[in-house]
């Protein structure tokens, strides 16, 4: 079932050659635009799955973090932080 999920979340065209299922298993709950982004990322920082999965959920949770204080959405469309995966800090990046 997992298999299947995870294959309606990534058109073909979407998939990245280089990175295995369980790198796209991991963002496959995201929106599409965040895939996108998780996926470039570890394709450029040669990210394992296990860094990915580190560096997805601290940006998920300061995210959810900053849900009092604006729309989620809002906050994900910026992407230009940094997350502590230790603390879960949020650094903005400059431009």
């Amino acid at each position: 079932m997992n298999m299947v999920y995870v294959a309606s979340r990534f058109e073909f065209s979407r998939r990245r050659e280089n990175l295995s299922w369980s790198h796209h298993a991991t963002v496959a709950a995201l929106e599409v635009a965040d895939q996108e982004h998780w996926l470039d990322r570890a394709v450029a920082e040669r990210m394992s799955v296990a860094d990915l999965r580190v560096e997805s959920r601290s940006w998920r949770r300061a995210l959810e973090a900053k849900a009092g204080a604006e729309e989620p959405r809002a906050a994900c469309a910026s992407a230009q932080t940094l997350v502590c995966p230790g603390c879960g800090e949020v650094i903005p990046l400059a431009p």
